[in-house]
Formats: C-alpha cells, structure tokens, sequence
C-alpha cells in the first residue's frame, strides 16, 4: 500500500473515531436532565389523614432524571386527625408520570408517618410539579 493510502486510511479512521466518540458523550454524558421536578405536593381527595378540603403537602425537593427513569421516592405525612389513619393507595395526575409500588402506611393520630412508592418519569421532556394524591 502506498505511504499517501496509508496517511488517508488512518486520518479517516481518527475522524471516524473522533465524531463517534463526540456522538456518545453528547447522547450519554450531556449534564442536561430532560425531567425536572420542581416540587412534590400531596394531598387527599378522599381526606386521608385529615387532608381533605384542599390541604396539601408541599415537598420542595428537587429531582431531576431522563425520560422513562425509575425512582423510589419516601415523603413524610403528618396525621392531622387524633385518631389513627392508613394510606392503602397513591396515584397522581401529572400528566404522562405513573405511580406504582405503594407500601401502605398506618399512621397514629397527630403522628408522622413516610409513604413511599415508585415513581416513573414520562417518556418526553418536562419541567414543573408532580401532584401525588394519596387515599
């Protein structure tokens, strides 16, 4: 093979390699999360634990994640009612997000308990709260 093939074939493999490698860190390392939870807020259309009439909890954590990620998340209720309560179930209606995996929890009365269930991320890009409604 000539010398100037040879120069050719290996500049077109360090570009080849060069834009490949380029192409993965942008996919796979860009610092950029696709969903952005701004805040969890709960609350209990069914006045679970004395949340009824529009009260809510408001978690001002911020998570981030890709499209489609899992996440196992733990948040604190406090029982408003002096008697105790149980959290059986949790669902939320923030548009394309899915709860699942709810370990119910029994709270006493005007104690504390954590609620803790799997969230999944929506499959597009978003920015803003998720509402968890808990019964």
């Amino acid at each position: 093979m000539p010398r100037r093939s040879l120069l050719l074939v290996v500049v077109a493999v360090v570009a080849i390699v060069a834009i490949a490698g380029g192409v993965f860190a942008y996919v796979f390392y860009s610092g950029a999360y696709s969903v952005q939870i701004t805040s969890l807020n709960a609350t209990s259309p069914a006045d679970a634990c004395g949340y009824g009439a529009g009260l809510t909890v408001h978690y001002p954590n911020h998570l981030s994640g890709y499209v489609g990620n899992v996440a196992t998340i733990s948040i604190g209720i406090r029982n408003l009612n002096t008697s105790s309560c149980t959290i059986h179930s949790a669902r939320t209606n923030t548009s394309s997000f899915a709860i699942s995996d709810v370990h119910s929890v029994t709270i006493p009365g005007l104690g504390s308990g954590t609620l803790t269930f799997t969230l999944t991320f929506p499959s597009s890009k978003f920015t803003g709260p998720v509402w968890i409604l808990f019964s």
